[in-house]
This record gives structure tokens, sequence and C-alpha cells, in this order.
């Protein structure tokens, strides 16, 4: 990940462009334009529209019907290429990374919008806005490139066999930051995961690594743990947790040059996919209202 860190520095947009500023391309648009964050074909095929989306520390906070985020129209059209490609299951490792890295953002972008509304009682809680610059900046920049035929990714995406069918996602993120990283700026780590079940597949990406996950062995955690035949969700998001957390740590202890507790980050990553890790940091449940 280290390859990929930021000098903050460079991200001076401001809150208003945030709000208003296409996830594509960074480019002003109007409120009425909007980019449905989950795709409507995936939302529709598996009557996706009313299902709550649980965040971060609060559980039902928003419909998935209401995770919209602003774009031009033209570039949301050119993406809806991708989304084809992934809808008929005819997408390169390319386009899902860059798919996968679409959602992810968008659904950054939600989160951090719904935090900011302080009053609202079941407001998720805020991040540092400096991870949505650098992921909206990086999303940008490469679907420029996609757009110019010139795009190869750089983080890892790999399709992992299960037995079962149904759709979820999983989004973990988090980030670094290096404090005093020259005499006028901060550096970002940024770390991010995205694991979305379609038919008997599971696409499991991260972001910002340099393909590290993708060649480090994840497929042989997956097959020697047993989770391509697990069937209880709870075990298939406790280990799924466990690779993200193994992942970030090496990651970040070498961005930090200090080492960095694997417990903290699997509590963190394991909250963020619907796990509590109870005290005994071997046992798990799924997450409950009674938890936010």
């Amino acid at each position: 990940m280290s390859k990929q860190s930021v000098e903050v520095v460079s991200l001076k947009s401001t809150q208003a462009d945030l709000k208003h500023s296409c996830i594509f391309t960074g480019v002003p648009v109007s409120k009425t334009n909007g980019e449905h964050v989950i795709p409507n074909w995936m939302r529709t095929a598996y009557d996706l529209h009313h299902l709550p989306v649980e965040m971060g520390e609060t559980l039902q906070f928003a419909k998935v019907k209401e995770f919209r985020a602003p774009a031009e129209s033209k570039a949301n059209n050119d993406f809806g290429k991708v989304e084809d490609k992934v809808r008929n299951q005819g997408a390169s490792l390319d386009e899902l990374h860059l798919w996968s890295k679409k959602i992810a953002v968008g659904m950054l972008w939600n989160h951090w919008r719904l935090s900011a509304n302080e009053r609202h009682p079941n407001a998720p809680s805020p991040f540092d806005e400096r991870h949505l610059r650098f992921a909206l900046q990086n999303f940008q920049e490469e679907f420029k490139l996609w757009r110019e035929n010139r795009y190869v990714r750089t983080g890892s995406t790999v399709i992992l066999p299960r037995d079962i069918e149904g759709i979820s996602l999983a989004h973990a993120f988090g980030a670094t930051v290096n404090e005093g990283y020259s005499m006028t700026h901060d550096a970002i780590q940024p770390f991010g995961y995205m694991a979305i079940s379609y038919k008997k597949s599971l696409i499991v990406s991260s972001f910002y690594d340099d393909k590290t996950l993708e060649e480090g062995g994840i497929r042989g955690q997956w097959e020697e743990s047993g989770l391509k035949a697990e069937k209880e969700i709870a075990r298939i998001r406790a280990g799924l947790s466990t690779i993200f957390a193994e992942h970030a740590t090496k990651a970040i202890s070498e961005f930090a040059e200090q080492e960095v507790a694997f417990d903290d980050l699997f509590k963190l990553i394991a909250y963020q996919l619907g796990i509590v890790v109870l005290d005994d940091k071997r046992s798990y449940r799924l997450r409950t209202p009674e938890d936010a």
C-alpha cells in the first residue's frame, strides 16, 4: 500500500465541491443528477430497494435506494458499459476492480454525507475527510484511464468460489495519517476492501495495495479455511475480516514504520462487516441494533 500514500496538500477541494462534484470526473453537477451506488439491475434482480444499509456504528440508517452520488450523465452512461459486462458475467478482473471501486467510493461518499447531519440521531460516525478526497481522486484518475483504454488495475481483485446463491456487499475502510510528513503537510495511507457476492462467486477487492492481497495467497486462505462451502453468514464475515485485517495490519505497519496491533484493526473491520468480536478475541456473533 505504501506506494500509493498521498500527500494531503494536493487535495484542496472544498466541502461544497464534494457535495456537488461528479464522482466519475470531479466536474460540477446539478443536485438532480445522481448515480445509484448499487446498480439498478442488481437492486431489481434481488429486490434490494428497501433493504437497510448497515453503516459503521449505526444499523438500518438508510435504504439501498437512497444511496446515490452526484454523477455527470455522459460519464454515468459510459460506465454503464462496465455495469453491463458485470451483469452478464463477462467483465475482466480490471473491470471488476474498477466496478468494485466505484461502489466503494459511492458508499464512502454517502457515509460522509450522512455523517455530516449531526442533528440526526442515527447519523453514522464521521471519518477523516481526507480519506474520501483521496478515494475520489484515485477513482477519477482510473476512470479517465479506462475511458482512454489505458486502464490497468493497481489493486487486488480475485473471484472466490462459494456454494450458496444470493447477493451481499461488505465494505471496510480506514486510514492512517502520518502527521508532520514534511514541513508543510501530512500524508495519508488509506485502506479499502470490498466483497460482493454475485450468483455463486465472491468478488473480493483491495484498493491501493499494488495487488499484494491478490498475490499473497488469499485463494489458499479461502480454501483452507473451508469458507467456500460455509453457509453461516457470521463465519463468512469473520473469515473475510481476518483476511482483510491481516493484510491491512502489515501494510499500515510498513507505512507507519511501527507495529500496528492486529486485534484492534480486526475488531474495527469485523464491526464494519457486521460482526462483534467478544472479549475472549476468539468468539464472535452477528451485530445487533443493541450494539449501536
